[in-house]
């Protein structure tokens, strides 16, 4: 006996759902590529994704929701807030660097005047999720998992954003430079 058609119905819409998504991440890496010029930038832009969901895994549980179609959307969202906050610090330092600043000098100022858009709009997001979250608002409790998976993934995805995203585009600007250095024959700095 098969599923009934309603299963079968989400299971092909899941499974829809889940090709578009890597679609859409795939398409914002190539974007975000040719906007930057570089196919290492937006490794370290999109390394967000990874660092949000570490939050939205661990919200569920503790709130006592389980995951739903609801919970997919709040990663849908969060997704595109996380990533916006990658690429805040890396346009910032882009710019930097087309000055002529180092590479250096370009994070530190970054580290250093990039942290308030990014908590700003992170705070406004959880705390505009926050009734939505406690089932406050009526006629929607029922996205109380999509507020509870933004706000977790928020959480932590901005202050690990804020932590590791400098650190790896270092990182990547030091190899991919020590690599055009290498493919050029140059000594190593």
């Amino acid at each position: 006996m098969g599923l009934p058609i309603a299963g079968t119905l989400w299971v092909v819409g899941y499974a829809l759902l889940t090709d578009f998504a890597d679609l859409a991440v795939a398409l914002l890496f190539l974007w975000l590529a040719v906007a930057f010029r570089s196919l290492l930038r937006p490794v370290a832009m999109m390394a967000t994704l990874p660092l949000s969901l570490i939050g939205a895994a661990w919200v569920m549980p503790i709130a006592g929701k389980h995951g739903c179609m609801p919970t997919i959307m709040g990663l849908i969202l969060l997704a595109g807030i996380v990533v916006k906050n990658g690429i805040l610090p890396v346009d910032f330092i882009h710019v930097a660097l087309a000055r002529g600043v180092g590479l250096r000098e370009a994070i530190l100022q970054a580290v250093q005047l990039r942290p308030r858009p990014i908590l700003m709009t992170a705070g406004s997001t959880i705390v505009g999720m926050i009734p939505i979250a406690m089932e406050w608002t009526v006629g929607i409790e029922r996205l109380s998992p999509r507020a509870l998976v933004a706000i977790g993934g928020l959480i932590a995805g901005t202050f690990l954003t804020l932590l590791v995203v400098p650190v790896l585009f270092h990182v990547l600007e030091s190899a991919g430079s020590g690599y055009h250095r290498w493919r050029r024959g140059e000594a190593p700095a």
